[in-house]
């Protein structure tokens, strides 16, 4: 099976971009943090894990670390206008105080809203003043992109609670949203193409071309590196290595160590090690 690098470590603890070119097709892939990305322009299918939405100009989605999302540019003829930033975990709690929690939004709604036109121009103007700071390095320039950081996150925060949260439909195909959730509550579990096909009665051809559309992974991909997201998880809260294996359903050690060893680059235990 080809391996793909669906995992992407941020490089910094919080990073802004204002991006206005396609970088070209991706499929779905995650972070070790949070990720805010603000549509200016453009037309965009946007998807986190089985859910999926049509973003326009204003909207904002919140994607959570080590959710799997994807982005399909729909207006090839336009500009895709956007700003993003990422927040480590470690960074987020730190902004963070007791009486506010400034990941709220990224559990809320799926993660999508809708900013109005003054929310928009003070996302823009405070995200602009963040990028020049983290650009110089001069006295005060890292505190300053921190709380630049964090009046951004505040802003969100508040866009999305109570009456100003929009109910967005969701596009992802249901075939497509059932068997993701599917995979998720039976990770560690063996899961195959062929069951998966007889649980929801569908040919193994079909789910299987139907998924690599709006992926872009095929389902085997997706499983395996689901698996290997949560072995992570599992040994950097220190469990052995034997019984992470049987934890994300892999029959046998040699099988789980050899597809770790592809897919992170060292085994198990030299990962567990470094963590």
């Amino acid at each position: 099976m080809e391996i793909v690098k669906t995992f992407e470590s941020l490089d910094s603890e919080i990073m802004c971009v204002h991006r206005t070119v396609d970088t070209g097709e991706v499929f779905f892939h995650c972070h070790d943090g949070y990720e805010a990305l603000l549509l200016l322009d453009g037309t965009v299918n946007y998807y986190i894990e089985q859910t999926g939405h049509r973003l326009e100009h204003g909207s904002l989605v919140c994607v959570k670390p080590y959710d799997f999302h994807r982005r399909e540019v729909i207006s090839k003829d336009r500009a895709y206008d956007r700003i993003t930033i990422n927040i480590s975990m470690d960074k987020m709690k730190h902004l963070s105080t007791d009486k506010t929690d400034l990941s709220e939004c990224f559990h809320k709604n799926d993660g999508v809203f809708m900013l109005d036109r003054e929310e928009v121009s003070k996302f823009v103007r405070i995200s602009g003043k963040m990028m020049q700071c983290m650009l110089m390095s001069s006295y005060g320039d890292d505190v300053m992109a921190e709380n630049y950081m964090r009046e951004i996150l505040v802003i969100i925060n508040k866009s999305s609670q109570g009456e100003k949260t929009i109910e967005m439909p969701n596009i992802m195909p249901t075939q497509i949203s059932e068997i993701i959730a599917h995979i998720h509550w039976h990770i560690s579990e063996k899961i195959t193409v062929e069951m998966l096909a007889e649980e929801f009665h569908y040919s193994p051809a079909h789910i299987s071309r139907l998924f690599k559309k709006i992926t872009g992974l095929t389902i085997s991909q997706y499983i395996t590196q689901k698996k290997i997201m949560l072995a992570k998880k599992y040994l950097e809260e220190g469990n052995p290595p034997s019984e992470v294996c049987y934890l994300v359903g892999f029959g046998n050690y040699s099988h789980f160590s050899r597809t770790f060893m592809k897919n992170v680059g060292i085994s198990p235990q030299k990962y567990q090690k470094g963590s």
